[in-house]
């Protein structure tokens, strides 16, 4: 975990020089999904998207689609199983999708 660590220490020095380019934000939210850190990753994946579409290939594009859709996957999960061992009913759509906007 250490290494993980590391690299995501590199990935946003290289982003504070760039915050544009694709690799590093892309990178950094792959960091963060290993890690399991899967809100933070989401805003990666949807950052990257937002900011550096003009750099993906149509691959790279559905790529990081398909790991953002992975990351809101388990943070619903998470939020439901919370919810009910919490003995709460489970949180609506929109509670859900409060936690992806700025």
């Amino acid at each position: 975990e250490n290494n993980v660590e590391q690299e995501m220490h590199y990935y946003q020095k290289s982003l504070e020089l760039n915050p544009d380019r694709f690799a590093p934000r892309y990178s950094l939210a792959s960091a963060l999904a290993q890690q399991q850190k899967w809100l933070p990753a989401a805003r990666e994946y949807q950052t990257a998207l937002a900011l550096a579409s003009d750099q993906m290939t149509p691959e790279q594009r559905v790529k990081t689609l398909q790991h953002l859709y992975t990351c809101t996957a388990h943070l619903v999960q998470a939020q439901v199983q919370s919810a009910m061992q919490e003995g709460k009913p489970q949180p609506s759509r929109e509670e859900m999708m409060e936690q992806f906007q700025d």
